[in-house]
């Protein structure tokens, strides 16, 4: 059974997400985004979708997020 990790370890957090727009359905993107010391995990939600959210709009206009997954992608060593 996997550990959970100490968010105060990881370097970088990963955001592998879905979304659908009026032409195409079930896109997938993955983001990657510098993990700060002590942020509470509503204020990295926070960070990853104000940042997806800019680049989704400018590139497909309106959208919709189906599905988001957060995982740690770097992690310091012990």
């Amino acid at each position: 059974m996997k550990q959970p990790v100490d968010p105060n370890k990881v370097v970088v957090w990963q955001l592998e997400f879905r979304f659908s727009t009026k032409d195409v359905s079930l896109v997938h993107g993955t983001h990657f985004i510098q993990a700060l010391q002590n942020e509470p995990a509503h204020q990295l939600y926070d960070r990853f979708f104000d940042e997806i959210d800019i680049e989704l709009r400018a590139e497909h206009g309106d959208y919709q997020l189906r599905s988001c997954n957060i995982r740690p992608a770097i992690v310091k060593e012990d």
